[in-house]
């Protein structure tokens, strides 16, 4: 756990168990409540706000001294050494299990090879239905190719305040698409939800966040309990918009609660940062938010290809607790065989990351932050 904020592990943990909840009791469990399916759509949205925090981090240490190609190339290998080798072995298997029918879902065109270069869900609906869990990775990726190329725009404004400008610019530019092409009938999930252009923001808050706590440190650290507050309130709000039972008319649902819902999680994410965890992390509790956190990735892409090869085999109509002993059992070890044989290596594989301009500008005072990765 070295070098890894707890408090941040734990809001990873958080994050990825109700997307796991969520899609073994939609299959597994009659009329599951609708909790269950708002906490899993939820859970994504914490893995944005977490990803642009942590990301962020990074970013601001690459660049806040200013542009550089090599830099910029580094940042890409990095990041895609971390995420595409274990993404691209559960797209092959996902193409296997939709090629030999172990699915409900026998689609299968072409239009799969778009999900090579993350345009399945760019600026329309997922392609071919298929590889479903792959929708938000997507607009990581998108995001994290998108950021860098615009600091390189933005060639006169000083490093940190371009990180500032993008971010905002991140979060308007969606939220006014979301508004422009607003659409009551169109489905919620397909033609809003996880399509790229419209949903950068999320990942854009998180941004935000860690630049405002790199930024003003002691200003951030002693409000951090009224921002978690504000946070938690922002997320209590969202689900009881999800749930129905504050109703905000479907205009903002489409359009404005994506922007509450992020904004929150961030904010959230900032108290977590700045939280001491030691009574959690003295004790046997560690351990599991350790290992959860850190195969996090691995866990939300086994997760999908074990759902279906159970629908193929009917093991969801078992008895709910052997279904869950065979859905837990699989995804549990085929995420910690991932985690070890794919992404541990690639990652000890990476190039060392880079400073801008780390041999010609003298040594100075990057960040007081910790170490992000």
């Amino acid at each position: 756990m070295k070098n890894r904020n707890f408090g941040l592990d734990v809001v990873r943990m958080f994050a990825i168990l109700p997307v796991l909840a969520v899609h073994y009791s939609a299959f597994a469990i009659k009329d599951v409540p609708q909790l269950i399916y708002v906490t899993g759509d939820l859970g994504v949205e914490i893995f944005f706000a977490l990803s642009g925090f942590l990301i962020g981090g990074i970013i601001l240490r690459d660049f806040e001294r200013g542009f550089s190609w090599r830099v910029t190339l580094n940042f890409y290998v990095r990041r895609w050494m971390r995420t595409l080798p274990l993404y691209y072995v559960f797209f092959v298997a996902s193409a296997f299990v939709t090629i030999y029918g172990l699915t409900l879902d026998k689609v299968w065109s072409a239009k799969c090879l778009a999900y090579l270069l993350f345009l399945q869900n760019l600026a329309w609906p997922m392609l071919a239905q298929w590889y479903h869990e792959s929708w938000s990775l997507a607009i990581e990726e998108w995001f994290y190719l998108i950021f860098p190329a615009m600091f390189a725009v933005l060639v006169g404004v000083p490093a940190r305040a371009r990180i500032l400008v993008i971010a905002l610019t991140l979060i308007v530019v969606p939220l006014a698409l979301r508004v422009w092409f607003y659409d009551p009938a169109a489905d919620f999930d397909l033609y809003v939800r996880r399509i790229v252009a419209l949903r950068l923001d999320a990942i854009a808050f998180g941004i935000l966040a860690i630049w405002a706590v790199r930024t003003f440190p002691a200003g951030m650290r002693y409000w951090k309990n009224v921002i978690g507050l504000a946070g938690a309130a922002g997320v209590f709000v969202t689900i009881e918009i999800l749930m129905g039972r504050i109703d905000v008319g479907v205009f903002f649902l489409r359009t404005f609660s994506f922007s509450l819902a992020s904004a929150s999680f961030a904010a959230i994410v900032v108290w977590a940062y700045f939280q001491s965890w030691k009574h959690l992390e003295a004790g046997g509790e560690s351990r599991v938010i350790g290992w959860f956190s850190t195969r996090s990735y691995a866990l939300y892409l086994c997760h999908g290809s074990v759902v279906r090869t159970m629908l193929r085999h009917g093991w969801f109509a078992e008895r709910p607790v052997v279904s869950f002993l065979i859905f837990a059992t699989a995804t549990l070890v085929l995420a910690e065989a991932a985690h070890r044989l794919i992404e541990q290596p690639f990652m000890h594989r990476r190039p060392r990351e880079l400073l801008v301009n780390e041999s010609a500008v003298p040594p100075g005072n990057l960040s007081q932050s910790p170490h992000l990765r």
